[in-house]
């Protein structure tokens, strides 16, 4: 299909009249229909060029989900839209829609009125070749009352086997000086909504000079790192998904590494509180982000089961969710609470002050020479560390490696863009199979330790049997896990620890010093 858009449906139908006159034609079908267009926050859909759009039918919904692959639309009638993938049957349309979103809630983002009517192109046996559409489009926000209307269209439709007929159709449309549509009806709808496809990374992408002083560097990463906070905030407050936290965690955590690890280039007086603010912040979500990790899990510990195992796990799940849903309570109440809103107000004043008199003289330093001798360091620390663990070393000593390797990792993304992109995205790749062994390993500990307590737990309060049994399994096979991660971690230290990957980020740190 190719579109063209109008001026108005006046021209649309004044190019309808003309194309009767020059071609033999028959009127095709007409169309009415209203549906709510949904993607997540992060604009996962979107992204992978697909669409999932809902319209009611009496006590139903139909849902349409494409992809841009040229892959038939498939269709599944449900009671209710889904709030998340795996609120559908199981069936293909769940399965690929799962593959997009995975834990993400599909939001109602905005309502489309559609209306439209066809023309089709005959030929000498009165044989459809090609379809010609007059669409238009009534467009309503997802919390708005007045709709607002898009431009109409022209679409027009190829049948297989008569491409010389949909070439002459074409030829014709543009004899009449219309212009084919640069974008797809659903961003222009977004856009009429207020909305920008694709707007939200998570990931801290400020565009840096490497002769920026370091102080003004900072600020714009930190700026960053607060929007990221204060976006998904209003998504944590309503626990809309996991996702939220998981994001706001990660900007806390970015915001108070940053501080620690880049220091001398703000004022530390005023930073310091900051500091100890951020990680107050920090604190009060831990416990609901493991128990959410927990939950997520739920379906591969059931798989790591033996039937008659897995079925007691019920227990389990529902004393997460009354801890998930307790911890979640306290962390909206610590979002409401004074401090927490002077903490962002003053956080904000403070990174919009860039004539501040006070700041320290490593503040007008270039930022590419911070950035070199800050990442240089944080790597020799995690090179030292992890060349001194063997088979004995304690569990701790691959935690605190973790955590340095965490510190680098963040490092190279505040000033990914002072270095040329596929080198510094391969320094980045190789860093993270180590820290995804690391954290993997870390994870396979915390839950071994985690799951002990809740067996505790389900046996003071007289849990059935099959729940301990389960427990039991679980502890086990969690054991053995983390026995096999702490053999894949050597290998991937040794991965990142070559000679090739050291030169190329000495190289690219340098590059940018200069």
């Amino acid at each position: 299909m190719i579109a063209f858009e109008l001026r108005s449906q006046r021209q649309g139908r004044a190019v309808l009249t003309e194309l009767k006159q020059r071609f033999s034609t028959a009127r095709g079908q007409s169309d009415r229909h209203k549906r709510t267009c949904f993607d997540t926050f992060d604009w996962r859909l979107w992204k992978a060029g697909a669409t999932l759009a809902g319209s009611r039918h009496g006590s139903e919904w139909e849902l349409h989900f494409s992809r841009d692959d040229g892959g038939a639309e498939q269709q599944e009638r449900t009671p209710a839209p889904p709030a998340f993938a795996w609120d559908l049957p199981l069936g293909r349309l769940r399965r690929d829609l799962e593959s997009v979103v995975e834990m993400r809630r599909l939001l109602p983002l905005a309502e489309l009125e559609h209306r439209s009517e066809e023309l089709c192109l005959l030929d000498r046996r009165e044989k459809t070749v090609a379809r010609l559409r007059l669409e238009g489009w009534l467009v309503r926000g997802a919390e708005a009352k007045a709709a607002k209307r898009l431009p109409p269209r022209l679409v027009a439709v190829p049948v297989r086997g008569f491409e010389r007929a949909f070439a002459r159709l074409l030829r014709f449309l543009e004899e009449q000086g219309l212009e084919r549509a640069s974008r797809p009806v659903l961003g222009r709808a977004y856009e009429l909504c207020g909305l920008q496809p694709g707007d939200y990374k998570a990931k801290v992408q400020s565009p840096l000079e490497p002769d920026l002083p370091a102080h003004l560097a900072m600020r714009r990463i930190h700026r960053q790192l607060l929007d990221t906070i204060r976006r998904n905030e209003e998504g944590v407050r309503q626990d809309l998904d996991s996702e939220f936290l998981h994001d706001f965690r990660v900007a806390v955590r970015r915001t108070r590494s940053a501080l620690s690890q880049v220091r001398g280039v703000l004022p530390l007086e005023r930073v310091t509180r900051f500091r100890e603010e951020f990680s107050w912040l920090g604190g009060q979500t831990g416990a609901l982000r493991d128990l959410d990790v927990y939950l997520l899990k739920l379906d591969d510990y059931r798989a790591s089961l033996s039937e008659q195992a897995a079925a007691g796990l019920g227990a389990l799940e529902d004393l997460l969710r009354r801890k998930q849903k307790s911890e979640h309570r306290r962390v909206a109440r610590a979002l409401g609470t004074k401090r927490y809103r002077r903490l962002l107000s003053e956080w904000e004043s403070f990174l919009a002050d860039e004539e501040t008199p006070d700041t320290p003289p490593a503040g007008l330093t270039p930022i590419g020479e911070v950035a070199r001798d800050r990442i240089l360091q944080a790597h020799a620390k995690v090179i030292k560390k992890g060349r001194a663990i063997g088979p004995t070393t304690p569990d701790r000593k691959l935690h605190r490696l973790r955590i340095d390797c965490k510190k680098l990792r963040y490092l190279l993304e505040f000033f990914r863009d002072l270095y040329e992109p596929r080198q510094i995205g391969k320094v980045i790749d190789a860093l993270k199979g180590l820290q995804d062994s690391l954290g993997d390993f870390n994870d396979l500990t915390v839950q071994q330790d985690a799951m002990e307590h809740f067996a505790e737990e389900l046996t003071d309060s007289g849990a059935p049997s099959t729940a301990l049994l389960a427990l039991g399994q679980l502890i086990a096979n969690l054991a053995g896990r983390h026995d096999e991660e702490r053999r894949r971690f050597h290998e991937q230290f040794e991965r990142f620890d070559r000679r090739k990957v050291r030169k190329r980020l000495s190289r690219l740190v340098e590059s940018a010093a200069r």
